[in-house]
């Protein structure tokens, strides 16, 4: 083993022992470096401490002070993420970039840039006073006051907007303003106008010359913008060290953070593919459930609805499916649904990745967390758990359903998610599929279907007759004569939007003859909903009509729900 850095000061007696064990004795008190605290005492300059360092890690060292990095090799690494992790890329290659730091010896570090920048990383030693200074030289004083607090403000989960701060979002101007603004703080920026104006996804495109940004609100793609590929790239590289991820540029990745806004807590998803076009990444933005105040009574329900799902779920065993395309709320119902029907003394377990909100009570279990237990070995140690409640997030597959009907049958009462159109098109698939027609009635005590539509802004929602094709529509579904329709243009109420959140349109079949004709002998799946029509079940586009006509969303949002 090498020799310790002080020893070797005192070989080349560059110190005397009074001053190394002066030195140590501050150390201990403070915990700072041993090397910083000889160089602020002036004991040694910072270019003899790099000549040792070099000795010290066989590598070589550099004296920054009269060297300039190229731009290219920079752009590589994020300015905040240089200042709080003190390297400065020096010397870019075809296949390597030269990173100047204090300790080589950093391989997490060096790890971390490795993925960042696609290079591999041949690391020269440098004191950390010299890499200060010169990433103050070489960034400038407009980015030195970009503090490392912002980074870290980002990282950490604080609030991204401060009290009265005052604040437009707009993803056009912040684009535009993106060459002048810190990269950190434009990041700020992207994932806070992705809360407030309930963008539910940003696709990003990166051409040779430029990238594409596209904003998806309300399952539409709204606009298409143009940025220059820097500073946008430092961007989304900060979000993905954000979110965990220090891929190869070009590689396929996912990761995924938390982030506070407005008092209001968030969750950012970000992923990226290679494509010939180009590498695609996009963020997603969904607002986290608040568990501690959730009830049924706030997801949409309509009363009688409600009575006789609050029925159902009241049983001590059985299962519920619930059935929607991702992003449409069901993982909020099923909590609701929880902390409606759990006991005190009562066992209830989740199984789903990446959970939306803590849940008081319940035992939250990621199957991520395992990674060597496969989906249906996973499910099957879950059976043997002896819960009361049992959450599975998806179970889509026919094992997966095997083993919800069989806790169901065992004395558990079963939520299990299905990421499906079709409530009753997945339950006549599974009875199709294998899974015992006879013992799936016997488990199945209800099926919900559901998607999560925009609500109107009610300061501004003005309403209109429909034309003829449409009123006959509304009123072949809701028995309704003359129907009005409303639409919201925007106010400053609704931040010109027309919109104020969203609201669940649901349909709810319950245990009973309709349900056990559908899983015993089943009908073509194009004809399961009007079998369920005919029985007076209200189904999903009824619901949503319904709603439409109370004025509390729109006729375009209910269709393109579904």
């Amino acid at each position: 083993m090498g020799k310790r850095i002080g020893e070797m000061l005192l070989d080349y007696q560059l110190i005397s022992k009074n001053q190394l064990e002066d030195a140590m004795a501050e150390q201990r008190r403070t915990g700072d470096k041993l090397g910083d605290i000889i160089i602020k005492r002036g004991m040694v300059s910072a270019d003899d401490l790099e000549y040792i360092l070099s000795r010290q890690f066989a590598t070589p060292s550099l004296n920054l002070h009269n060297y300039q990095p190229s731009p290219e090799a920079l752009s590589l690494i994020p300015n905040w993420y240089m200042k709080k992790n003190l390297v400065v890329p020096v010397e870019l290659t075809e296949k390597a970039l030269t990173v100047a730091m204090a300790d080589p010896r950093n391989f997490k570090l060096i790890d971390e840039l490795r993925f960042m920048t696609g290079k591999r990383i041949s690391p020269v030693v440098a004191s950390v006073y010299n890499i200060r200074d010169a990433l103050i030289r070489f960034l400038g004083e407009k980015v030195e006051e970009e503090s490392d607090d912002e980074g870290e403000a980002l990282r950490e989960g604080m609030d991204l907007l401060t009290d009265g701060e005052e604040f437009q979002p707009r993803v056009e101007d912040i684009l535009t303003q993106a060459a002048s603004t810190p990269n950190s703080e434009t990041a700020r920026r992207i994932l806070a106008t992705m809360a407030l104006e309930k963008l539910s996804h940003l696709h990003f495109l990166k051409k040779p010359s430029k990238i594409e940004i596209s904003a998806r609100v309300g399952g539409v793609i709204e606009k298409t913008y143009r940025s220059a590929r820097h500073p946008m790239l430092n961007v989304i590289s900060i979000l993905k060290v954000r979110a965990g991820v220090y891929s190869a540029e070009g590689s396929p990745f996912e990761g995924a953070f938390t982030a506070k806004i407005n008092q209001n807590h968030y969750r950012f998803t970000i992923s990226g593919l290679p494509t010939h076009e180009g590498e695609h990444l996009v963020l997603s933005c969904v607002k986290e459930p608040d568990a501690e105040t959730l009830t049924l009574a706030d997801l949409g329900f309509y009363p009688n609805m409600l009575a006789n799902y609050k029925k159902t779920i009241a049983r001590k065993h059985g299962l519920i499916l619930y059935v929607a395309p991702s992003l449409n709320g069901v993982t909020t119902t099923m909590y609701a649904t929880l902390k409606e029907v759990m006991k005190p003394d009562s066992i209830a377990i989740s199984y789903e990745r990446d959970s939306k909100a803590r849940l008081p009570g319940v035992l939250q279990v990621d199957p991520d967390l395992s990674p060597n237990v496969e989906q249906g070995e996973g499910l099957r140690i879950l059976l043997s758990q002896d819960s009361d409640y049992l959450l599975i997030d998806d179970v889509s597959t026919h094992m997966a359903m095997r083993s919800a009907v069989h806790a169901a049958l065992g004395g558990t009462l079963v939520l299990a998610r299905v990421k499906e159109k079709s409530a009753l098109g997945f339950v006549v698939k599974m009875a199709n599929s294998g899974v015992s027609p006879a013992i799936l009635a016997s488990a199945l005590v209800g099926v919900v279907g559901q998607r999560l539509v925009e609500m109107l802004c009610p300061a501004c929602a003005k309403h209109y007759e429909p034309v003829e094709q449409i009123r006959n529509e509304l009123e072949k579904l809701t028995g309704i004569e003359d129907p009005l329709l409303h639409r919201a243009p925007g106010c400053k109420n609704c931040g010109k939007t027309g919109r104020v959140g969203n609201l669940g349109i649901f349909e709810f079949f319950p245990a009973g003859k309709t349900l056990q004709k559908i899983i015993m002998d089943p009908p073509p799946a194009s004809a399961v909903e009007e079998v369920a029509r005919k029985a007076g079940l209200r189904l999903l586009i009824q619901d949503g009509m319904m709603k439409a006509l109370e004025g509390k969303v729109s006729y375009e949002q209910v269709h393109a729900s579904l």
